[in-house]
């Protein structure tokens, strides 16, 4: 019996890599996936601002947008910036994947309180912060890899790195490639490729994280 292909098939009638449901890998629910977003082996540009969790919901604005390729996923030189319009709260959790990264911030959230959501990588650190004013650092830049926030811990390729000061939340929205608010309120932005995104409303366990870490990896 033949089975009908997964995902959106392209202009040559090849299916996309949208993998099923890589964001709930690890037993998450459904209800708890704000948001997943899959830029490597989209059908295109605009496919990759969907949200595959929700469809119709927080699809993504672009008002500085990044190149894009099905290889790569979505490319910044440090200008790019995607809006989610998903505001986090009390005990989001955050998972990216990236790789020849420069320096910026992956995916974060931020208000003048200064409170911060974020994943972050420079040339000399990677670091992580949950509604903290300041990010907690882990010596040692990284060009690739998976980085997650899940509530007060922060996560490299599945595995906890460092435990989070947690004071709060965010109140603007999740962005991509960009710290929303750095240094006298300006950006401090990303330079490299993301191939997919995951938010979640919840606070995912360690097997959760590493879960949704291997399901990224195999995009």
């Amino acid at each position: 019996m033949l089975r009908p292909l997964r995902g959106t098939l392209s202009p040559l009638g090849r299916a996309t890599a949208v993998a099923s449901s890589w964001w709930l890998s690890g037993g998450i629910s459904a209800a708890n996936c704000v948001g997943a977003y899959q830029a490597k082996g989209a059908a295109s540009y605009a496919a990759s601002k969907v949200n595959l969790a929700n469809p119709g919901a927080y699809t993504l604005a672009d008002p500085a947008p990044p190149s894009w390729d099905a290889a790569s996923g979505w490319t910044s030189t440090g200008s790019a910036r995607l809006r989610t319009g998903i505001v986090p709260a009390s005990g989001y959790s955050i998972i990216v994947r990236f790789s020849g990264a420069v320096a910026g911030a992956l995916v974060s959230a931020a208000s003048f309180a200064p409170l911060y959501f974020e994943c972050y990588v420079s040339s000399s650190a990677r670091s992580y912060a949950a509604g903290a004013a300041t990010r907690t650092a882990v010596a040692g830049g990284i060009t690739a890899g998976v980085m997650a926030v899940a509530g007060p811990k922060g996560y490299l390729d599945g595995v906890e790195e460092v435990a989070l000061p947690y004071t709060g939340a965010p109140s603007t929205d999740f962005g991509i490639f960009f710290e929303h608010f750095g240094g006298g309120g300006g950006y401090d932005p990303f330079a490299g490729n993301i191939q997919a995104v995951a938010i979640y409303n919840a606070t995912l366990t360690a097997g959760q994280v590493a879960a949704v870490t291997t399901a990224m990896n195999a995009l």
